[in-house]
């Protein structure tokens, strides 16, 4: 069970990683990528201060 989960995580980040070597050289993924870690960064923030 775990080798069998452990082998599909290992093919996903597999895909995952060629998906991104791929598509590296695009500028609008860095910026797509910059921006999700801009909300993911104020939602935490958020989070954070939320007992203030």
């Amino acid at each position: 069970m775990m080798l069998t989960l452990w082998d599909t995580l290992t093919k996903w980040a597999t895909n995952f990683q060629d998906w991104i070597i791929k598509n590296g050289d695009n500028p609008l993924f860095w910026l797509a990528l910059f921006f999700i870690g801009l909300i993911i960064g104020s939602f935490t923030i958020s989070a954070l201060n939320k007992d203030k």
